[in-house]
């Protein structure tokens, strides 16, 4: 394939992963309506307070789905500010609704059992929780016992899930639960291709560093170097100082029962999840013309913004799971770096050159 064709194919892949992406809004949009209910009102539990773009992406994601229902969010907090008697003082009709992501089961476990805490607190209301990946490593009752208990308690828990074999295993591990499928709520924000930069032909790597790459790649590993998405590498600039001005502002403002509950906090929550998507959206990609990654928010943050990708499988497995369920066409996602970076090589030959970090 020469040089034209190629880059007529790339754009033409990203082309149809935006237009799958629209589709899955509006899906989003349409499961919400029909879980939670147009112009609902809801309490909004787990906020990520912490710089990972990905969750603010999420975050933001369900915001703009939520303006699309007129779904007002009237408490809002983050795990270490929750406090029960500020959601179990709102009306009755009032929706709790859970931060979703990947961290139901015991990938996570404190985190798990402090939101199986708030679902317990929160029972006589309508329960929600947004779009997840199911982790199970141990499904014995010793394991997922508790878990399987504290939802049975719950006749009004909605579980949303973001990736069929997630939403299967719900429905075999908790049978008396409902359970949805529906598209990670990230597929929320509209599409918002960036203007593309001639001439620079970078291919970058977004890989995750943690305990979620299995290993996969170290910094520096050749033959390309490595870029976590973090907030300091991506974000610079204004708006890296404005999200460092709102988290010491929340800092202090979590700390107060009186202040927590004013729209002044909601505010300053929304604004550091708008401005960590801002980073994951343009910053983290940088200024590369295509990237390889390992984190599922990489990938759709790269669909959103019309650059081309290649994913290589994090641990345990998110992005094969989403990507197969609402994105059929593609092919397999990598199991390890090598293969991902010989199929990026196939693709992208014709603009390859230097490789960069995200700038």
């Amino acid at each position: 394939m020469g040089d034209g064709s190629q880059e007529i194919a790339a754009t033409a892949r990203c082309t149809a992963r935006a237009e799958r992406a629209g589709v899955l809004r509006s899906l989003l949009i349409e499961r919400l309506g029909e879980v939670i209910g147009p112009g609902a009102r809801v309490g909004y539990l787990d906020f990520p307070f912490h710089t990972n773009p990905g969750d603010s992406m999420i975050f933001e994601g369900t915001m703009a789905a939520f303006a699309a229902l007129s779904i007002d969010v009237v408490q809002l907090s983050d795990q270490a500010s929750y406090r029960a008697k500020d959601y179990v003082s709102l009306p009755a009709d009032t929706v709790m609704v859970f931060h979703g992501g990947g961290n139901f089961g015991d990938l996570y476990p404190g985190i798990h059992a402090r939101r199986l805490t708030e679902l317990a607190d929160l029972a006589d209301f309508r329960l929600v929780v947004m779009p997840q990946t199911l982790n199970v490593t141990d499904d014995s009752d010793a394991g997922i016992g508790e878990t399987r208990r504290v939802l049975e308690s719950l006749p009004h828990l909605s579980l949303l899930w973001r990736d069929r074999p997630s939403a299967d295993l719900a429905s075999e591990l908790f049978p008396s639960t409902r359970s949805l499928l529906v598209p990670d709520a990230a597929f929320g924000l509209k599409a918002l291709p960036r203007t593309p930069k001639q001439g620079l032909g970078r291919i970058g790597v977004l890989a995750r560093t943690d305990a979620e790459s299995a290993g996969q790649f170290s910094p520096d590993a050749e033959p390309w170097p490595v870029a976590d998405w973090s907030y300091r590498g991506a974000g610079r600039g204004a708006a890296a100082a404005a999200l460092a001005g709102d988290r010491a502002l929340l800092r202090l403002i979590r700390r107060n029962p009186v202040l927590a509950r004013t729209g002044a906090a909601r505010w300053l929550y929304r604004h550091h999840a708008r401005l960590l998507t801002t980073i994951a959206r343009h910053g983290g990609l940088g200024r590369n013309d295509a990237v390889v990654v390992n984190r599922l928010h990489a990938w759709i943050a790269a669909v959103l913004t019309g650059v081309d990708v290649v994913a290589v499988e994090s641990a345990p497995p998110k992005i094969g799971p989403m990507v197969s369920t609402w994105f059929p066409e593609e092919p397999p996602i990598a199991m390890t770096p090598t293969v991902a970076l010989e199929r990026a090589r196939a693709l992208w030959c014709w603009r390859i050159g230097a490789p960069s970090r995200f700038r």
